[in-house]
């Protein structure tokens, strides 16, 4: 009987999974590794591998972030273990309305327009009496730099994704920071995508020594691109967003909408 294959364990949040799904259908990775997946996020959100894979760990790729817990089980794990640090990605500069949970309990459970990621303004508009219609004018209206210091944001978040490379043997949080005006990196404040996928990608297998697969992007995301999140026209202009224009599509629930279109159903969900 041959010998079973040692793991690749995969550590993190929804971005590691999607890593580890193109580690998974790696042909090279497949030919030396079982890939694992162990979601390790935050206090309360974690998995746990199973013993064996542990102990048949060759190379453990670790999500790092400036809290998140030591993945669990992580002391079993073979001391000739080779071990990946790559950093937790964010881009919430481009969001800083972003609120999390639904206006009311009751739209929770519209499954067909649950969408998890909140606008804050636009819930306060709601809050004061207004219509999804006239909300959804009023906040296309509102000069958000003149509501939030988008500088400071941006410094303190950019300070925090440099750090993290420091620690990360690849290192993205660089990239993003200095691409991000470019180039769509983030479709949400805390989802990349085809591009800053790929991109990922191609520096994970280099730092593991082997060539990235060539996939379907967007079949290989699974999910991560199913709420497109607008940005406030006045935050692109703000940022001289160069890739961002008006009339861009968002998807909602995987169905592009305009964005006026995708705020007003937003809106009216809640």
């Amino acid at each position: 009987m041959a010998a079973a294959k040692p793991t690749l364990v995969v550590s993190g949040n929804c971005q590691a999974r999607v890593i580890w799904q193109a580690l998974a259908e790696s042909a090279e990775v497949k030919a030396d590794y079982r890939p694992v997946y162990v979601r390790n996020f935050r206090k309360g959100d974690q998995g746990e591998a199973r013993p064996e894979d542990l102990r048949d760990c060759a190379l453990l790729l670790e999500q790092i972030a400036h809290k998140a817990p030591e993945m669990p089980g992580k002391e079993s794990l073979p001391p000739h273990n080779r071990l990946i640090r790559y950093p937790i990605l964010w881009l919430g500069s481009l969001w800083p309305l972003h609120s999390d949970g639904p206006r009311k309990a009751s739209a929770a459970s519209r499954q067909d327009d649950a969408n998890p990621y909140g606008d804050r303004l636009i819930l306060d508009l709601l809050d004061e009496g207004l219509g999804s219609d006239e909300a959804v004018r009023r906040w296309l209206e509102t000069d958000v730099p003149a509501l939030v210091d988008l500088d400071r944001l941006h410094e303190i978040l950019e300070q925090k994704a440099r750090l993290l490379d420091t620690r990360a043997d690849v290192k993205l949080g660089g990239l993003v920071q200095d691409g991000f005006r470019e180039q769509r990196l983030f479709v949400s404040r805390n989802h990349f995508s085809k591009a800053m996928f790929q991109q990922t990608l191609e520096l994970v297998f280099a730092e593991i020594g082997l060539p990235a697969p060539e996939l379907d992007l967007a079949k290989a995301l699974r999910g991560m691109g199913d709420f497109e999140v607008p940005i406030h026209p006045s935050v692109a202009a703000h940022f001289g967003l160069r890739w961002w224009s008006a009339d861009m599509s968002f998807a909602y629930n995987g169905k592009p909408l305009g964005m006026e279109a995708y705020l007003r159903r937003y809106a009216a969900s809640q």
